[in-house]
């Protein structure tokens, strides 16, 4: 019986890089939001694989970072709500999404505002605004 032919992906290698750069982070930020590694995985896997679809736009857009950051929230988010319509995590549920996504990179990842604001592909000053506003709106 006669195998039928392997199925060949070769994908590019600035994307697998960019994978590379980027997965651990984003896989403790879905961890950070969904609480359990399995979906963080899923969703990380998922939101790289719509990356990898739309390789070519995103390499085009402004800013590829920023392209990657909404592909990964939207997949975080969407896991989140399949298990409960509520997020999981109570700073999406006091802020904007951006103002949380910022204090989940810096307070519960540790990463610095330039670590952040590059894995967001934002700038640096809209990171800093995002925390001092959230921090400005803390319950005292």
């Amino acid at each position: 019986m006669a195998h039928p032919a392997s199925l060949v992906i070769s994908l590019p290698l600035e994307y697998t890089a960019f994978c590379l750069r980027h997965q651990e982070l984003y896989h403790r930020y879905g961890r950070v939001r969904l609480r359990h590694e399995a979906a963080s995985r899923n969703a990380v896997a998922a939101a790289l694989g719509d990356l990898a679809l739309n390789w070519d736009g995103a390499l085009r857009s402004a800013c590829l970072p920023a392209v990657a950051w909404r592909l990964l929230r939207a997949r975080v988010q969407a896991a989140a709500r399949a298990s409960d319509p509520r997020p999981p995590d109570t700073l999406h549920r006091a802020w904007p999404a951006d103002q949380a996504d910022a204090l989940i990179l810096r307070y519960r990842l540790s990463l610095t505002t330039d670590q952040s604001a590059q894995l967001m592909g934002v700038d640096p000053a809209v990171i800093a605004t995002h925390l001092r506003t959230a921090l400005r709106d803390l319950p005292r």
